[in-house]
């Protein structure tokens, strides 16, 4: 009897605090990243504000609101990820793309 009160004590719990929390957070695809000539554009599955993630290899963590693409200069490696609100509130969180700056020409449309 115990145990049963236990779990259905915990049950309940769990389900105020998720009432509690809001919207839960979604998984969204990476940003679509391309590098060419030192330098990078992203594109996110987002509308409206979008808050971006930058990580550069031996630069300081950039975060930012802006549209849903981005763009911008590159030395290193990049790590870059996004995230809105959508209308029914809920927040939906890209999974992280890894971007390799490249120094040459943009790729062609059929290297992507």
């Amino acid at each position: 009897m115990r145990i049963r009160i236990l779990a259905v004590a915990t049950a309940a719990a769990l389900g105020v605090s998720t009432l509690l929390a809001g919207p839960a957070a979604a998984q969204g695809n990476a940003p679509d990243c391309i590098s060419g000539q030192w330098s990078y554009v992203c594109d996110a599955d987002s509308t409206g504000p979008t808050t971006w993630t930058v990580a550069e290899v031996g630069k300081p963590v950039q975060t930012f609101v802006s549209g849903s693409a981005i763009g911008g200069s590159c030395r290193y490696m990049l790590k870059i990820s996004y995230s809105y609100v959508e209308w029914d509130g809920s927040t939906v969180n890209s999974a992280v793309a890894t971007v390799y700056c490249r120094s040459g020409m943009w790729p062609a449309p059929t290297e992507r």
